[in-house]
């Protein structure tokens, strides 16, 4: 039971983390002290607000502030912290993502096609990934991932075939976009905790989306984009075995005692990260568990 519940501690560890770097933001007045600009703050609220109701023209209007250079610097303020970079990369994400499932299609009429706006989730992501410490960039690939599930779902559910959208119209290119994010993110690198969240998080989603593949008939199959996520799994799954192997393996013996031990360490929580991989990835059942 224990290693079948492993992957999901790690999965609900990194949602929750997600989740109180939301309510930090945007209810960044009721913490001891404030983590994000009040003009950020604000922002986030509107954000959420429009995301509810489908607000298109708050949507573009948030998308313009974020997506400007010198309007986003006055965001993150002079300390260019960052979380506050993260919390702009979020936004620019999420505000994106809605306009691309509004049933109008309204970035068709802005600054992005579908095209550019998926090309342009990718590129905020790797700006604040090449920058950021672990500990705040793992945010933005997580986020990323979860955009990239729900557009992916959107254009592969029945109903896509009926609706009339610029999203729906592009399916192929969404979900070869999507299978792409989470394939670039099942590795990690040994004993980054952040990491291995969102390498948990990619491969369980690849696990998701091939079986929503499998699902359409022989003919209409996407064999190239099945054959794009069998190679991802099967990288993540030698990672996995390196990273257990190592973790059992003794230390060289002219190794000085101390350092000896952190490289031990080090090795058995990379270890204990790649089991959790590994179970979703032997047993792809759980991919689909709450």
């Amino acid at each position: 039971a224990t290693e079948r519940s492993r992957p999901f501690l790690w999965l609900r560890t990194a949602r929750l983390l997600h989740v109180k770097f939301m309510l930090e933001l945007c209810f960044g007045d009721c913490f001891q002290s404030l983590s994000h600009t009040v003009e950020l703050t604000v922002l986030a609220v509107r954000l959420l607000a429009a995301l509810q109701i489908s607000d298109d023209d708050a949507l573009r209007d948030i998308l313009s502030v974020v997506d400007c250079p010198s309007r986003r610097a006055a965001l993150v303020g002079a300390s260019g912290a960052q979380r506050l970079k993260a919390a702009c990369v979020l936004l620019h994400l999420q505000a994106l993502t809605g306009l691309l499932m509004s049933a109008k299609s309204p970035v068709q009429s802005g600054t992005y096609d579908v095209e550019g706006a998926l090309r342009r989730m990718s590129a905020v992501v790797a700006g604040l990934v090449a920058t950021a410490p672990d500990d705040v960039k793992w945010i933005g690939s997580w986020q990323l991932l979860d955009c990239a599930d729900r557009l992916f779902r959107r254009v592969s559910s029945p109903a896509a075939a009926s609706r009339r959208c610029t999203l729906d119209a592009s399916a192929d290119e969404v979900r070869t976009w999507a299978v792409r994010c989470a394939a670039d993110r099942v590795l990690w690198s040994k004993g980054n905790p952040f990491g291995s969240m969102v390498a948990m998080s990619a491969v369980r989603h690849l696990i998701e989306w091939r079986g929503l593949l499998r699902q359409a008939p022989a003919a209409q199959r996407d064999d190239d984009l099945l054959s794009t996520i069998a190679q991802a799994l099967g990288s993540a799954s030698k990672h996995c075995a390196a990273s257990i192997t190592s973790g059992t393996c003794p230390p060289p013996p002219d190794d000085n005692a101390a350092d000896a031990a952190v490289a031990a360490a080090a090795r058995r929580s990379a270890a204990v990260e790649a089991r959790a991989v590994l179970a979703l990835l032997n047993d792809a059942a759980l991919a689909s568990s709450p």
